[in-house]
C-alpha cells in the first residue's frame, strides 16, 4: 500500500479515475497495523478496481482535519475526491469488505451508465 501526504493528496485521491480507499493511520495505534494488513489483502484482491493508499494523520494534520478523522485507524473510500463510503475506528473484517464491494459496485454502475449515454 502506497503512502501519500498532503502534497500528493490531490493527485492521488481527487484526480484518480478509479475509487480510492484511504487508510488514515497513526504509528502509535496498534489497531492501525492490524487494519493495514487486512487492507493489503484487499489491495491484491481488488487490484485495478480500487486504489489503496495510506496517510499518517500525525504527519498530515490538514488532511486529518479536512476529513474529520478523530480516531485512527479510519477508512474512507473516495471517488473523484468525494467520500462515498467509510468506517471510523477499528471495525470487523466484514465491514471493510462490505464497504469496498459497495463502492466498487457503485463505480461500475456509473461506468455502465456512461457507456449507455455515449
Amino acid at each position: 500500500m502506497r503512502e501519500i501526504s498532503e502534497a500528493t493528496w490531490h493527485q492521488e485521491v481527487t484526480c484518480s479515475s478509479i475509487p480510492v480507499a484511504v487508510h488514515f493511520y497513526a504509528h502509535w495505534s496498534p489497531a492501525s497495523a492490524e487494519i493495514e494488513c487486512l487492507l493489503e489483502e484487499y489491495e491484491q484482491r481488488f487490484r485495478g478496481r480500487l486504489k489503496f493508499v495510506k496517510i499518517d494523520i500525525d504527519a498530515n494534520p490538514g488532511i486529518r482535519l479536512a476529513n474529520r478523522i478523530i480516531v485512527p485507524p479510519s477508512f474512507i473510500i473516495f471517488y473523484r475526491g468525494v467520500p462515498v463510503n467509510g468506517a471510523p475506528g477499528p471495525q470487523p473484517r466484514w465491514v471493510y469488505e462490505n464497504r469496498i464491494l459497495r463502492a466498487i459496485r457503485l463505480y461500475e454502475r456509473r461506468l455502465k451508465y456512461q457507456e449507455v449515454r455515449i
